[in-house]
């Protein structure tokens, strides 16, 4: 019972396993080379480094094909990693039989938004990074704190509050 405990229940502990998971998965991953840059379990976030280097090196042709071919392959790894967890989805929160069938129907229905959406925020992230990397840092500030402070935030508040949406619609 209590590797139950240590899997499911919010303890140092459980952290604790989550992050040797965490470090052992990258460790797994950094030995797989792609391109000759070897992966980590933040494979998106090295986009910015990889091309940002490349660019430092006045490579601008090799860092546009180099990004195109690192976009491309980590919204390929998101629709994988995506379609496991939207098959997956009905059956991850049974994990959780403390929680009533209610609260775990939703949060099948919370991984199958997420899963979904995997490929879109893969494609988004990388070329978020991307424009790290070439300096469009007002962009970035844009993207980080103005649109989601002045847009996607009012935006949820308005349907919630104002239209009646429920949370999954609107997740």
């Amino acid at each position: 019972m209590w590797f139950l405990d240590l899997l499911t229940q919010s303890t140092i502990a459980h952290a604790i396993l989550l992050y040797a998971f965490v470090i052992a998965f990258g460790v797994i991953l950094g030995k797989v080379k792609i391109f000759g840059v070897s992966l980590g379990v933040t494979f998106v976030l090295f986009v910015g480094i990889i091309v940002g280097q490349l660019l430092g090196a006045n490579k601008l042709d090799e860092a546009v094909d180099t990004d195109r071919k690192l976009i491309v392959f980590s919204v390929a790894i998101c629709f994988a990693i995506g379609g496991a967890m939207a098959l997956l989805s009905p059956y991850i929160p049974n994990i959780y039989t403390a929680q009533p069938a209610q609260v775990r129907a939703l949060a099948s229905k919370f991984i199958l938004i997420v899963a979904i959406a995997m490929p879109i925020n893969s494609l988004a992230n990388a070329t978020y990074f991307t424009m790290r990397s070439g300096g469009k840092t007002f962009v970035t500030f844009l993207f980080d704190s103005s649109y989601v402070w002045c847009i996607t935030v009012p935006l949820a508040f308005f349907l919630q509050r104002v239209v009646g949406i429920s949370i999954v619609p609107l997740y």
